[in-house]
């Protein structure tokens, strides 16, 4: 590993119970670290592993009466993963934005040498950019928010504390961007377009898809906690060489058996979302909105070279892994009406 720390030892991880949390319990222990999963009381724990040097700790940190300053006192680092995917603005302020706020009240106040903000790609300003334009870390953040879903202004309000928080705990701090996170069970993404009726509406083609193998996401993360290259930074979590929404599709479409195909072309669908937005003021269900429709499968390239110089080098996704051995229904992801694919820690607040 690069740039390792020997003062972390104890790693606190909320969010444990869920798809990528799971997965980074287990790469925690695999890099010799004493981890305490923090899980939502009553979560399935089956994804998790067992063994001497994992304490599983139920714990409601939406509950704004919680404490979790015994969570996080001994730890030397707090790896937070645990964030609504769907819901409400009042919603992900109770289960993700309060949360997020406590804690950091609390590593503030202790010995708790970093602590590490898992966020997402949706937080950028996607419709400001031009066809064809790379998005990294430099490019604006969504200047609209009213205009995305609750999930992205969650995700704006998260950094933001970060942001706003003393020069002393920032450093101490990393915020990391997962783009979709992909992997047994959940392949499929909403960039991919919209499954109708036993059918696939694909919405564009050519659009690079900013994947991310879930394994390749808890090695970055276990690298950001023990590793002192991205503290004090934000960097984009995506793998080497994005594959287009088409080279994707055709590796998912054998374990999706789709009935029907149909390929909506981007321009057509940009045209028919600006249409809706300008009769209906920028509102309307999932895609026709134009913001949401642009964050989601507009043609865009994305650069992960702040990952690959600060985490370490991810590699690409394997494509002829894409969808092996996964039911039909183990593909549907992401919701119908999210504009962005939500980073699928534990469904809520751990």
């Amino acid at each position: 590993m690069r740039g390792v720390s020997d003062r972390v030892q104890h790693v606190v991880i909320t969010g444990a119970a869920g798809f990528v949390g799971s997965a980074t319990v287990h790469a925690a222990l695999r890099a010799g670290l004493t981890v305490t999963a923090v899980v939502r009381p009553g979560s399935d724990r089956s994804a998790l592993p067992t063994g001497e040097r994992l304490c599983v700790v139920e714990c409601d940190l939406s509950d704004s009466l919680a404490d979790p300053s015994g969570l996080v006192r001994d730890a030397d680092a707090v790896l937070h993963l645990a964030a609504r995917m769907h819901g409400d603005d009042a919603q992900h302020g109770r289960d993700t934005v309060g949360p997020t706020a406590r804690l950091l009240e609390v590593v503030a106040d202790c010995c708790t040498t970093r602590f590490v903000l898992v966020s997402s790609l949706s937080v950028y300003g996607y419709r400001a950019l031009h066809d064809g334009e790379v998005v990294s870390e430099a490019t604006p953040l969504e200047a609209r928010p009213g205009r995305r879903d609750a999930y992205c202004r969650a995700k704006l309000a998260q950094e933001r504390l970060i942001q706003e928080a003393d020069a002393s705990l920032r450093a101490r701090c990393a915020v990391l961007r997962p783009g979709a996170i992909v992997g047994p069970g959940r392949w499929w993404t909403a960039r991919l377009g919209r499954q109708v009726g036993g059918g696939w509406l694909r919405i564009g083609n050519a659009a690079q898809l900013p994947l991310i193998h879930v394994e390749q996401v808890a090695a970055a993360l276990v690298q950001a906690v023990t590793g002192n290259a991205v503290l004090g930074q934000t960097a984009n979590l995506i793998a080497n060489d994005p594959p287009t929404q088409r080279a994707y599709a055709d590796a998912l479409r054998p374990s999706l058996r789709p009935k029907w195909v149909a390929t909506v072309p981007w321009p057509v669908a940009r045209l028919a979302a600006g249409v809706c937005g300008a009769v209906l003021g920028g509102r309307g269900p999932g895609m026709l909105v134009p913001d949401r429709l642009h964050a989601l499968v507009k043609p865009l390239r994305y650069d992960n070279t702040a990952m690959r110089q600060t985490l370490g080098d991810p590699g690409p996704i394997d494509l002829a892994a894409v969808g092996a051995g996964e039911p039909t229904a183990d593909n549907r992801g992401a919701p119908a009406a999210a504009d962005s694919t939500p980073n699928p820690s534990t469904g809520t607040a751990a």
